[in-house]
């Protein structure tokens, strides 16, 4: 019984170790990289400006200043403006002026 024991703890063991060395090698082996705004030739700072004027440019061809913009379907995943959007919410948005005049 006790030799039974000791195998099946062995066995357990060697399990154990076999799957850890296999999520280690496949952590290592799936590692991505991703690109930085250094790799393109600008700062972080250009980069966040481009992108801010990407999508306030996206949100004006919607509505022009000061005017609310509404969806008027659901979101669609290629075209959302927003990572993980609600896909049965229908959203209202617009880019104001708050400069003093």
């Amino acid at each position: 019984m006790t030799i039974s024991k000791n195998k099946s703890i062995i066995f357990s063991i060697s399990l154990i170790l076999t799957l850890t060395n296999f999520v280690i090698i496949t952590a290592q082996t799936t590692t991505k990289t991703f690109a930085t705004p250094s790799d393109f030739g600008v700062t972080n700072t250009q980069y966040r400006i481009a992108e801010s004027n990407y999508f306030f440019k996206r949100s004006l061809a919607k509505a022009p200043i000061n005017t609310w913009a509404h969806q008027d379907n659901i979101s669609i995943v290629k075209t959302q403006q927003v990572i993980r959007e609600n896909q049965d919410i229908l959203y209202s948005s617009a880019v104001v002026d708050v400069s003093k005049e």
